[in-house]
């Protein structure tokens, strides 16, 4: 199984750039906290294209999973799209991205695997309801056709949270300051249970290759929970997981590196790496 982590979006951006620009800090968070369902940049399409490229010297993945993010769907589109192939994509060694297929590659939609969910402040990391989506993603485009059939309606928490209380003012660069940008983000113990029924879905899968576009902080949760370490993936990194059992081996990790601990991690992140 190969764990890719989306190409550069929107509020990746203005969070490299708050690190880049220390007196401006919070208010460039803020704006990155504030881009809804974030899209990808030029320089993440550019990414993405590179990403496919890569892909195609690995063998054939007879699954592909996205993340309903905006950015997660943009990625796998470019990475797999073109001439991307269904169910005979395994076979083909080196067909990684599906080249010289006639039919469109399903990919399965799943929410198990968003990113922690940023609830009603966060909207970078908050997505898009499925009748928003499937307009922009349904039907097959660039070789791709995404399957929403197991996404729901309102499938993140922001979706609720908006009804049980409203819409909140964008985040400032004052609650950056206080810390206040994480008030409604789901709790650690609501993403645990997200991996380990997201892990458990996935060992069932009779696939033998199976590549999945999530996360950043997600990622670095899973490879937590699962092999013990946290890893921190760049852009359109990934891991290659073997999948089996509890003490899953990592088989093998592009554009990433393990982090020690929460720490580590965070000042990693605002020296210039990004989430």
């Amino acid at each position: 199984m190969y764990l890719i982590r989306h190409a550069e979006a929107t509020h990746n951006q203005r969070f490299r750039e708050a690190a880049e620009q220390p007196e401006r800090h919070d208010e460039l968070k803020a704006a990155g906290y504030n881009v809804e369902d974030s899209p990808l940049t030029a320089a993440g399409v550019a990414q993405a294209a590179q990403l496919r490229e890569k892909l195609r010297e690995e063998e054939g993945f007879g699954l592909v999973v996205s993340s309903p993010m905006r950015r997660a769907l943009q990625t796998t589109r470019a990475a797999f799209g073109d001439a991307a192939g269904g169910a005979g994509a395994e076979a083909g060694a080196g067909a990684a991205a599906g080249a010289g297929a006639e039919s469109p590659r399903v990919v399965q939609v799943c929410a198990l695997h968003r990113e922690r969910d940023g609830g009603l402040l966060r909207r970078c990391d908050s997505g898009s309801l499925r009748s928003v989506l499937e307009p922009e993603f349904g039907g097959s485009d660039r070789g791709v056709a995404f399957d929403f059939g197991e996404l729901a309606e309102r499938w993140c928490l922001r979706h609720t949270q908006l009804l049980e209380m409203g819409e909140a003012p964008p985040i400032t660069a004052e609650t950056v300051g206080a810390g206040g940008q994480n008030a409604h983000r789901e709790s650690v113990e609501a993403l645990e249970g997200r991996i380990d029924a997201f892990a458990a879905w996935l060992r069932r899968r009779p696939e033998r290759r199976i590549a999945v576009v999530g996360h950043g902080d997600y990622w670095k949760a899973f490879t937590e929970r699962v092999f013990g370490r946290p890893i921190r993936l760049d852009n359109c990194g990934w891991v290659a997981w073997d999948g089996v059992g509890r003490d899953a081996e990592l088989l093998g990790m592009v554009g990433g590196r393990h982090v020690a601990d929460a720490r580590e991690d965070e000042a990693t992140k605002h020296g210039g790496k990004q989430r």
